[in-house]
């Protein structure tokens, strides 16, 4: 008999970023085994193991996202997701409630303000592919 559903669940350790169209979520986890990725509307769920341990996120985010046109890939350190916003805007923060998750932290790597972001545009054309080499 396995004992996994006591386990503990723990909070993984996550970088988010943001453009007006997408948003960059990475959680760093080494050697992920059995992860789900889960989006349904404004909600975001995530569970995996690694080490024996049992990670797990869910968040209700500030708007919502387009299944279709999200995607998320797993490397060797960690979980790398594009997820597209339904609607094309900047958002004031990640989630919907105003609130501080220890766990998640701005991926400064990829950070760009509005202004920012507009010249960034202006720069490459406008050319969204995924590119996970950065």
């Amino acid at each position: 008999k396995t004992h996994k559903k006591q386990m503990a669940k723990l909070l993984p350790p996550c970088e988010w970023a943001q453009r007006e169209e997408k948003l960059y979520f990475t959680i760093q986890l080494q050697d992920l085994k059995n992860d789900k990725v889960s989006i349904d509307g404004d909600k975001l769920s995530f569970e995996g193991e690694t080490g024996g341990k049992v990670y797990s996120l869910e968040l209700v985010l500030f708007g919502e996202l387009d299944l279709e046109q999200s995607k998320w890939s797993k490397m060797g350190r960690h979980l790398e997701m594009l997820l597209h916003k339904k609607e094309g805007k900047w958002w004031d923060r990640l989630t919907k409630e105003k609130m501080k998750m220890h766990n998640i932290k701005a991926d400064w790597s990829r950070y760009k303000d509005e202004d920012e972001a507009d010249d960034e545009l202006q720069m490459d054309g406008g050319g969204g592919g995924m590119d996970f080499s950065q």
